[in-house]
């Protein structure tokens, strides 16, 4: 997860956890990093698709894109994100048992 720089949040947090269901295993990753927009929801996942400049927040734009990758493809799961309160996003997979 990126965080975002010590001026812009003053204590960067991120928390992890999971639940697991009859049929499903579930994973959440939490962060007050730099966020993103639900615009572009869709996009955060395919590779090198960056929201935000190179000279804003240094990255390559293939994290989230490598989770969608083992999640969906490798795993037959699915992956989705939600933005929260300021700055505050999940990333949530979900995994057949």
């Amino acid at each position: 997860m990126r965080c975002a720089s010590p001026a812009d949040v003053p204590e960067p947090r991120i928390e992890i956890g999971g639940e697991v269901s009859r049929s499903s295993l579930y994973a959440l990753v939490r962060d007050n990093g730099i966020g993103f927009d639900m615009r572009y929801h869709d996009r955060i996942f395919e590779i090198f698709q960056r929201l935000h400049r190179q000279e804003e927040y240094p990255g390559t734009g293939i994290g989230l894109a490598l989770v969608r990758k083992a999640t969906c493809l490798r795993m037959q799961g699915r992956v989705w994100g939600r933005q929260r309160a300021w700055r505050w996003c999940d990333v949530l997979s979900e995994l057949p048992r």
